[in-house]
This record gives structure tokens, sequence and C-alpha cells, in this order.
């Protein structure tokens, strides 16, 4: 992930000047909006009231920045070489072109609306963080509830562990602030879990009995000490455990996976969801419900430091 970092690094650098700063009184809609007085991520606005708005407020404009992405991958796509677009070799790879993807989601302007519903009194929520502790979560038929912010040791019989049968996992009580189709706030007071990071994946539900939903770490902000705020994405519904075992990749042993299950009605194919690394495409590999299949896994959907989701077929 080094070198995407880098990659990043680059394309802003090279591609910094396509970026528009207006002045609070001329901006119009569909722009990030900016905080400089805060230790906060720009947010998306789609209507601008300039109204009260304070001299820390910047709105920006990347609509150039993204046609211009746009461009590069479409190229890419069609096989002119890199050095003919200004970019490093690298970009010929699959990666850069996924790396493109997510720049593009990422900076870009999404087309759904957002309905937020800020809690007055935010409610309590129970949070499970990473694949492995989620496994387990969904793979226990006797779930585990917490009172408070804890850690918590699941044992995990539904794949097998290299060196022990169970690991601690983190399950916490969180806050939810407010909601969207596509995602919630979430909030925590107290010591959080030194591996939370961006790309990481969450569970969460309000209650015990209610169905787990999955999520990916988007943001962080550290309001205050003891008080860290999160943005989450929901992930698709009706996630269930499997084990995925890749004898080609660096990671040798079985490996928890999440499976989504294709949706017509969401017009969702497969998706399978794999620790970081296990995912080769077109490289077969084993997935372990109650028995083995093969499968062929396609198009790569998201991802993140800690994980990969992608498209896959059964194969016969």
């Amino acid at each position: 992930m080094q070198g995407e970092l880098a990659h990043v690094s680059e394309l802003t650098r090279d591609c910094a000047l396509l970026g528009e700063i207006e002045p609070v009184n001329s901006a119009t809609g569909n722009v990030f909006t900016l905080n400089m007085s805060v230790d906060a991520p720009p947010h998306i606005t789609t209507r601008l009231d300039s109204k009260g708005q304070s001299d820390s407020i910047r709105f920006f404009h990347t609509h150039k920045l993204i046609e211009h992405l746009l461009f590069m991958l479409a190229k890419l796509e069609s096989g002119t070489p890199p050095a003919a677009l200004g970019l490093p070799a690298a970009a010929a790879e699959p990666e850069y072109r996924h790396l493109l993807h997510h720049l593009i989601n990422s900076w870009g302007m999404p087309h759904l609306r957002r309905f937020n519903r800020y809690s007055i009194q935010p409610n309590n929520i129970e949070l499970g963080l990473g694949l492995r502790t989620i496994h387990a979560l969904l793979g226990n038929t006797e779930t585990t509830s917490v009172n408070d912010d804890t850690f918590i040791e699941i044992t995990m019989n539904s794949f097998a562990l290299p060196e022990h049968s169970s690991r601690n996992h983190y399950l916490a009580k969180w806050q939810i602030l407010n909601n969207s189709a596509q995602g919630h706030a979430l909030r925590t007071k107290g010591t959080p879990p030194a591996h939370i990071k961006v790309g990481e994946l969450i569970a969460m539900r309000e209650s015990e009995g209610n169905q787990w939903d999955l999520c990916v770490i988007k943001w962080i902000k550290n309001i205050d000490t003891g008080t860290v705020e999160i943005g989450v994405q929901l992930l698709p519904p009706h996630a269930r455990p499997v084990s995925v075992y890749n004898p080609l990749s660096p990671i040798k042993n079985v490996q928890p996976g999440m499976l989504f299950p294709e949706n017509n009605i969401l017009k969702q194919e497969n998706l399978l969801l794999v620790p970081h690394g296990i995912y080769m495409r077109n490289v077969r590999m084993d997935m372990i419900t109650d028995t083995s299949r093969i499968i062929m896994p396609g198009k790569l959907v998201l991802q993140t430091q800690s994980f990969d989701l992608f498209e896959f077929n059964i194969e016969p």
C-alpha cells in the first residue's frame, strides 16, 4: 500500500492546479466545503447558503480534476502507454487503474441525494471491529452482547487459526450521531482500539437480536482527548461468514471471508470480501462454507489496506 500512497502523492502534486478554490460569495452548488479552523474532513455541499459563513470556510471545486482522471483512465484502458500520459510505468498495471477508480469516487461528486437524520439524543449501538471479529460474530449461533467499551474473547470455530483457537476481539458500545441512505457517523468516548483506521471493516447493530450491518470506515476525526468520531459507508446486506484459501497468495493458510449473495433487486453480483492480499483476478481459489467450492475472482469492487471486495463466479 506504500506504493499506492506514493502514486496518490504524485497525482495530487501533478493535478493540484486543476482544483478550483472559490470565495463564499461566488461559489455554486456541488463543491467540497473546508473549514480551516477545525480538524475535520471536507464535506460535500450540494446547496450553498453563504449567509453567516465564517472567514475560515473555503469552497473547493474538483470538476476539472475528475475530468482529467477520467480521461487518463479511458486512455490507459484503451492501451495508451503510460509514458505518453506522463504517468509512471506502474500505470500499465490493473492496480493503478483500480486506484484511479477509487480517487474518482473519493474526489468526485456523488449523484445520489443524501438524506441525513440527526439524533438529538444519540443512540447506543454495538460495534465490532475487523474481519476476524465480524467473522466470529456472524459465525456464532450465540452472539455476545456488551454493556460498555471492552475487549472480549470470542472462540472462532468457523475457520482454522494457525497458532491458537481464540483471540481477543474488539466489541464495544458506540453512539450513532446521524445516518443516511449511504452511511452513518459514529462516536465513542474513551480510548479507541489502536488498530482502528480508515478502510477497516466494522459491523454494527442497534440491539441484541438485530441483524449486523457491515460498513467500511471512510474517515476518522479526533474531537478532543478521549472522543473519536468515524464516518462509515454501508456495504451490501445479508453478509454470511465463509472461509477462503488461495494457495498462490502470500497468505498461505485458510482465512476468514464474507459472502454477499447475488441480489437481483439491487442488481448485485455475487461478492466476496477477503483479507487484503488474497484476491488475484482470474486465479482460482477455494471458498469454504458447509462444502468447499472453487471460485473464479472477477472485477475488484473495493480495495482498502484491510480487505478486498470483488465479484466472482462459481466454477462447475
